[in-house]
């Protein structure tokens, strides 16, 4: 049961425990010993450090890619919404343009019938000249 003593650990008992351990099977407390002695084996605080590290690593990287896919889907809306305001003052324009073009046309008819009627009012009055005139040669003769 003699051999060497393992710094680090109390006894030589437990050493021997330790090798019988080996021989025998798998002791993972050992093992973690031997290889924290080692320096193979990070103490704790500092492994609890590096993981926390790496989750906000990670957290951030995830904030980071939710923020640029919210910020993506925002800059598709508004192109989406641009488009939409494009297309309704096109059809404003077309819409404004047909409705010029019937208010033209009723402005024309308007004075074509406005002429007409002055026309005739015009004809109408010639006519009761030359009545008139006629009922004064008339009764001259």
């Amino acid at each position: 049961m003699g051999g060497p003593v393992q710094p680090g650990v109390g006894s030589n008992q437990v050493y021997a425990a330790g090798l019988l351990a080996v021989e025998v099977g798998f002791d993972p407390i050992d093992r973690a010993r031997r290889l924290r002695h080692r320096g193979l084996l990070m103490k704790p605080l500092p492994l609890a450090c590096l993981a926390l590290s790496a989750l906000l690593v990670i957290g951030c990287n995830k904030e980071k890619a939710a923020i640029d896919a919210n910020n993506e889907t925002t800059q598709t809306t508004l192109d989406q919404q641009k488009a939409n305001v494009d297309a309704a003052a096109k059809e404003a324009r077309a819409q404004t343009d047909v409705d010029a073009k019937i208010d033209k046309a009723v402005i024309n008819a308007n004075q074509t019938i406005d002429q007409a009627q002055l026309d005739a009012e015009k004809k109408k009055a010639d006519a009761e000249a030359e009545a008139a005139k006629a009922k004064v040669e008339a009764e001259k003769k």
